[in-house]
């Protein structure tokens, strides 16, 4: 079969679990609002090189990955789905990506099977059906362990691929900082000292390529420091950086967890249903390392220390969170990808795999069953469709492990794939629609243009930067930002009608009675939205509605 061919079936079985749940859903907590938000505030402010929230310097990433959101939602307006379409492309690309470095050590079947097992991993799924930095960190981290691969094959030219890996490095730092050259560089220096490859740097090209890094990262620090100067340095790299990297600002472990235990659990929960299965297709990659010689181990050699190398340094941060495990994800999809191809072709397979694909294909058909009965669950009520549609799946899921019965393993993965898109057109009928109702702050919206006139005063009340962002973007921008209660108090004195915006995660505010309790402000309206309570009050000179009940 030919690679463009092979790579056209690896995304047809892969986009489904995008195209169909991608672009419905209004924007999500945690950081998707606030990713929107920094991306208007690009746009209305003019200001391409240094990203802003709300007005205020927000100096956490460079401004790589705002570019790729804000570019559509100049073209198409503000709205959600104009945010995910870079979104698509960089998980369309990773995938793309996936499948050329694993058709370098499998066959078709194989690389399609790992591009597959990638797209279905329950973090990439997680990441990317949202606009978060990290899936676009993934790309570039991906494309550069791509090229640094091909400058492990003597038979490759090693200038055109130094100088992609070097580019694609300088881009990982403007997505996202130090973090994507540091995860890189940690892989390939295992690589180059644990994996005996002494010639590598050689082929490197490192002046050339320090070069062509800095040339792509200094274009935008340039920028910045004329826009800034030491301020903004000191903010991006002292408190955004070396202060994160410490652990002092940021997600952290906890405990004795800071260290490799933290990741432990998460590098289970990762790639999962996969994890039954990976450890398989890592057996089956070190037997063929031990047996094969040198090319062999040259090849296999990558896919290892690209994850020990990265979960290394992960496990060194301070600062720590389970999405960052997301760069791992490639060269475990590609162990999965051994075993699928090892089972499909019928060589034999490890102790235990049987069981373990057994419980894989068991797990899978649930999951995909259960999909159609979301909306029941979350309301006790099923429709006649919904169960013709879930005990289809579940016809499906049986069909693969009646394959699997009459030791089929093409007709088990076959339908398994088939399975995998009729996933994917469920996800977007029944699990994005539910996710959307628990996951959005547009409530929050529709309850402000009803309440409020568009020219009032309007301020919030110690938000977080998921709120701020989504206001920006949905164009309830707050003109003042209250960060302590005796301010707060005072501010209901004002003679203008002002209102003010209060968000909780506790259905009870202290903050809220104490400011109603002054006299100064009253209790518009409180609702639900999104998992947090808000509180709409207005000053003693607001004419607002009192709630309808």
């Amino acid at each position: 079969m030919k690679y463009s061919r092979s790579l056209f079936i690896a995304l047809l079985i892969s986009l489904p679990l995008y195209l169909f749940s991608t672009f419905n859903h209004d924007l999500w907590r945690p950081a998707e609002a606030r990713e929107a938000g920094i991306a208007r505030d690009m746009i209305e402010s003019g200001n391409w090189a240094s990203t802003h929230l709300n007005g205020r310097l927000f100096l956490e990433k460079p401004p790589l990955y705002t570019w790729t959101l804000a570019l559509p939602l100049k073209l198409f307006g503000y709205r959600d789905w104009a945010v995910r379409i870079s979104v698509l492309l960089f998980t369309a690309g990773t995938l793309a990506l996936t499948f050329a470095f694993a058709r370098r050590r499998l066959g078709n079947v194989g690389a399609q099977a790992a591009t597959a097992s990638l797209a279905s991993m329950w973090l990439f799924i997680e990441v990317n059906h949202g606009a978060m930095v990290d899936n676009g960190l993934m790309f570039f981290t991906t494309l550069s362990m791509l090229a640094f691969d091909r400058l492990d094959d003597e038979s490759a030219p090693s200038l055109p691929w130094a100088l992609l890996f070097f580019a694609s490095l300088g881009l990982a730092f403007l997505c996202k900082g130090g973090i994507g050259p540091v995860l890189v560089g940690a892989a390939c220096c295992c690589l180059i000292l644990f994996g005996r490859r002494r010639g590598l740097p050689a082929r490197m090209h490192i002046p050339a390529g320090l070069a062509v890094f800095g040339l792509v990262a200094c274009a935008w620090l340039v920028q910045l420091w004329l826009r800034g100067g030491e301020e903004y340095f000191r903010v991006f790299f002292v408190e955004n950086h070396i202060k994160r990297f410490l652990g002092t600002v940021g997600p952290r472990g906890d405990g004795i967890f800071d260290y490799i235990p933290y990741y432990l659990p998460y590098i289970f929960q990762a790639p999962a249903p996969w994890t039954l299965l990976i450890p398989f297709g890592a057996k089956l990659a070190w037997d063929m390392r031990r047996a094969g010689g040198e090319a062999a181990r040259h090849s296999w050699d990558i896919v290892f220390w690209w994850c020990l190398g990265m979960l290394l340094m992960l496990s060194v941060a301070g600062s720590k969170d389970n999405q960052y495990l997301l760069p791992l994800l490639p060269p475990l999809a590609v162990l999965a990808g051994l075993f699928v191809e090892q089972t499909w072709l019928g060589l034999p397979a490890p102790r235990f795999a049987r069981p373990a694909l057994w419980l894989f294909g068991a797990a899978s058909c649930a999951a995909v069953s259960a999909l159609p009965l979301m909306p029941g669950f979350m309301r006790g009520a099923w429709r006649l469709l919904d169960v013709a549609l879930s005990a289809a799946a579940a016809l499906a899921g049986t069909c693969a492990l009646a394959a699997l019965a009459r030791g089929s393993a093409r007709g088990f993965w076959t339908r398994m794939a088939w399975l995998a898109v009729l996933a994917g057109v469920l996800m977007g009928l029944y699990a994005e629609p539910e996710l959307n109702r628990e996951k959005s702050g547009r409530p929050l919206i529709a309850e402000l243009d009803r309440l409020l006139p568009r020219d009032a005063v309007f301020c919030g009340y110690n938000l977080n930067e998921n709120t701020e962002g989504m206001l920006q973007f949905y164009g309830w921008r707050p003109h003042i930002m209250v960060k302590a209660r005796r301010a707060a108090i005072e501010l209901g004195t004002d003679r203008r009608p002002i209102y003010m915006a209060l968000m909780s995660k506790n259905e009870t505010d202290e903050t809220a009675e104490a400011l109603v309790s002054s006299g100064n402000w009253r209790m518009v309206e409180r609702f639900e939205a999104g998992g947090r309570f808000y509180r709409i009050l207005a000053n003693r000179a607001a004419d607002a509605k009192r709630p309808n009940s």
